[in-house]
């Protein structure tokens, strides 16, 4: 062969190798390109799926606080927690309808209160059957008590004794029954039975011989049975006694009440002024 003509062929390899060369960094130099972009886009795809999951968590965290926030039991007053063992914070008084004052108290003052499903009932039935001055089933007295003057006068255990005992007594004949008893943010409530013709004292006047032993048997029944049961009731007065319908008696008003043990004795002063003796 020439030597030209080897020059040339050589050249002519020379050309096809730079061009197979520079496809080949063309090709390699787009694969990385894509790569990269590839590799961005999946880097910018993963930032992006993370913010959004991050987001995500965000929202149901936030959520799951709110959810908490809704549910959570804020505390009791503490005066709530003082009387918790005893008094319920599940309120009546929207089912109950005052009617009238009946008495105050050292601690509060005591309602003559009807059941307000029983009233509207019962009112049907008078109006059905023409029936007048009937006195309504669910009449009660319902006794409130100031929380803020039993804690400043450190009644507290006064007050849950006087509940405790009426609880365990009340089904005596000759004692007054206690139906419920709950709390709110100020005050005590004491449901009871409501004993229709008032106090003993109303009643004051010249009795009979026979009327007078009677009174005198129940009131030392319902004594006897309270003693027997370990509490001394030391508030015996003509107010703390009530008339029934029949004009039969039931004590009330356990505030000075004390369970005291066979044998043992008691140093409280207790009792109303105007029935103290004096020497």
């Amino acid at each position: 062969m020439p030597k030209s003509n080897k020059t040339s062929y050589r050249n002519y390899l020379h050309s096809k190798c730079q061009i197979v060369l520079h496809i080949e960094r063309a090709s390699l130099s787009s694969v990385w390109s894509l790569g990269s972009l590839n590799w961005n886009l999946s880097f910018s795809g993963r930032n992006s799926l993370k913010q959004q999951h991050h987001r995500s968590i965000r929202r149901s965290s936030f959520t799951a606080i709110q959810q908490r926030r809704s549910k959570t039991q804020w505390h009791k007053p503490l005066t709530n927690t003082i009387f918790s063992t005893h008094f319920k914070d599940t309120s009546r008084n929207k089912e109950l309808h005052i009617e009238q004052l009946v008495a105050k108290g050292a601690y509060g003052v005591v309602f003559k209160v009807i059941d307000k499903e029983h009233r509207n009932r019962n009112k049907k039935q008078y109006i059905d059957n023409n029936i007048d001055d009937v006195l309504p089933n669910g009449t009660y007295a319902l006794k409130v008590l100031k929380k803020s003057k039993i804690i400043a006068e450190s009644s507290v255990q006064q007050i849950k004794n006087e509940v405790d005992i009426q609880k365990v007594c009340g089904h005596y004949p000759f004692i007054v029954r206690q139906i419920d008893i709950w709390q709110n943010r100020h005050n005590l409530h004491i449901l009871s039975e409501y004993v229709p013709n008032g106090e003993l004292f109303s009643k004051i006047c010249t009795f009979s011989l026979d009327l007078i032993r009677l009174y005198l048997a129940e009131i030392a029944l319902a004594l006897d049975f309270l003693h027997n049961a370990g509490i001394i009731y030391r508030d015996a007065k003509s107010e703390n006694i009530l008339l029934t319908r029949d004009y039969h008696l039931k004590l009330t008003d356990f505030g000075l009440s004390k369970w005291l043990k066979l044998g043992f004795t008691t140093k409280t002063m207790c009792g109303t002024l105007q029935y103290m003796g004096t020497i």
